[in-house]
């Protein structure tokens, strides 16, 4: 049996609850956390290290590249990290191998969602799309608590505790993601568009507190737009509209040339009828959440020629709030 302590040297169990050191340096960054399991299908436990932030969680492989069973090498994979504090390894989308949960705790940094990360059987994998939380977990547990066979998640957050239930597999459920695969959202480069959409989470709003606050206020309301927009088409293909009009502006600024992006009347005028239809259907506190950061804006015609830099100074800068709209990964 082999012992892996996150962030130590290893230790090798000599069969009789004896340990003596593997000699093993695995990483050099801090290790928070750490879960085993036969990650690439070759009958050996594998490990999945969450870190502390400033380095990203990895995948070391047991017994690969030539080496011996209990000798550990990194599979090179720099796998998204958000203050990771735990990770449990379980199969997710019942595809027969393990994927991995993630609980993560930063409010700089997209905002406090956990993560998700696929396995494609390899032992390689990327994190989806998928929206969890909005506050800080420390801890998970996951088992079948709904009775229809697949894993759900228990997380302790500092703050209220959340269930989180896995009805979908490996759909994401965050209103971007789901919109851009839509058909009827039309969007000329699906691929880029999403990762215009999460530089503009993951680079643009983390620079200030106005834009971190904007990420959790988002969370807290992903699930009731994704319901409004799910209940009626026509709100959905409005939603697509408003993406596509705004992408070429969004693209320029996260680029950092967001002062050659105008905003047109056209922009906005889409922009203020979408939020009206999306208030009109959605639920009270959808309703309400509109209705104070409209409030705290300048009249939205004022937007009308500026720049995307001088509009992103405006939101994310001074005393004015940006009510944002659908974007997280």
């Amino acid at each position: 049996m082999l012992l892996l302590v996150a962030g130590q040297p290893s230790a090798i169990a000599q069969g009789s609850s004896l340990f003596s050191d593997s000699g093993q340096v695995i990483g050099d960054e801090t290790g928070n956390s750490v879960a085993l399991g036969d990650l690439d299908g070759d009958g050996d436990p594998d490990a999945f290290v969450a870190h502390l932030p400033g380095a990203p969680n990895e995948v070391w492989f047991n017994g690969e590249q030539g080496n011996p069973a209990g000798v550990f090498s990194n599979s090179g994979q720099a796998i998204d990290n958000v203050n990771s504090a735990d990770v449990t390894l379980i199969d997710l989308n019942g595809d027969g191998d393990l994927d991995a949960f993630i609980a993560t705790g930063d409010g700089d940094v997209r905002s406090w969602s956990n993560l998700i990360w696929l396995n494609d059987g390899d032992g390689y994998g990327q994190v989806t799309g998928q929206c969890l939380g909005d506050s800080e977990t420390g801890a998970l547990a996951l088992d079948d608590l709904d009775g229809d066979g697949d894993p759900d998640a228990y997380a302790a957050n500092i703050g209220p505790d959340r269930v989180w239930l896995n009805e979908v597999g490996e759909e994401c459920s965050c209103v971007t993601a789901w919109l851009l695969g839509e058909p009827a959202a039309g969007l000329r480069n699906l691929t880029g568009t999403l990762d215009t959409f999460y530089a503009l989470r993951d680079q643009v709003l983390p620079q200030t507190r106005r834009g971190r606050h904007f990420a959790r206020v988002y969370d807290r309301h992903n699930a009731a737009v994704f319901s409004a927009l799910l209940a009626d088409p026509a709100l959905r293909s409005e939603a697509g509209t408003l993406l596509q009009t705004w992408q070429p502006n969004l693209e320029l600024l996260v680029s950092g040339q967001g002062q050659s992006a105008t905003i047109t009347s056209v922009q906005v005028q889409r922009l203020r009828n979408f939020l009206n239809h999306l208030g009109a259907a959605g639920n009270a506190d959808l309703q309400q959440m509109i209705a104070f950061e409209l409030a705290q804006l300048p009249p939205l015609s004022r937007f009308t020629g500026m720049t995307m830099a001088e509009a992103q100074h405006m939101v994310l800068e001074t005393r004015y709030r940006y009510l944002p709209v659908m974007w997280h990964r």
